[in-house]
């Protein structure tokens, strides 16, 4: 007897476990980076449960560039009432409002005036690449060092 294939939903719907205090519809198949996954036939491309789940409760198109959120915040759930679209901006706005932003280093490097060597970061003796500021003394003095060990060196 030939076996039967189960639709889209009911594999969403037959790998879910609802979480009772919190309603979330928490994936129990295969997971990548703690979001549930699943191959859909006949391609064998691995799709994300919670996308899949906004493009049949939602009308997500799949192939949009947006984003699928969790109100929730648990990367299994694909609750689709917990389920919202949104943007690259949407999701750093929602995990700022709920305090999932690691921002305290970046705020803390801020109002650090001076370099482990105790240089002062002013104007003149600042420099900043990728993102990262630097010592201007603290790089002469390492050229320093290394030109004179070049030197003992090549002697």
């Amino acid at each position: 007897m030939g076996r039967h294939r189960q639709s889209i939903l009911e594999r969403l719907l037959n790998n879910r476990c609802i979480d009772e205090i919190t309603q979330c519809w928490n994936w129990i198949g295969y997971t990548q980076n703690g979001y549930g996954v699943f191959r859909i036939k006949p391609s064998l491309k691995w799709y994300y449960v919670h996308r899949v789940s906004a493009a049949i409760f939602l009308g997500f198109d799949a192939d949009s560039n947006k984003w699928i959120l969790h109100k929730c915040d648990n990367p299994r759930c694909f609750n689709p009432e917990h389920l919202f679209i949104g943007d690259h901006v949407d999701n750093m706005h929602d995990a700022a409002l709920k305090g999932r932003l690691n921002t305290f280093g970046a705020d803390r490097r801020r109002n650090i005036t001076h370099c482990p060597r105790g240089h002062e970061y002013s104007d003149n003796n600042t420099y900043t690449h990728e993102g990262s500021r630097y010592c201007r003394e603290c790089k002469r003095l390492a050229q320093q060092r290394y030109v004179e060990k070049r030197r003992v060196v090549i002697s």
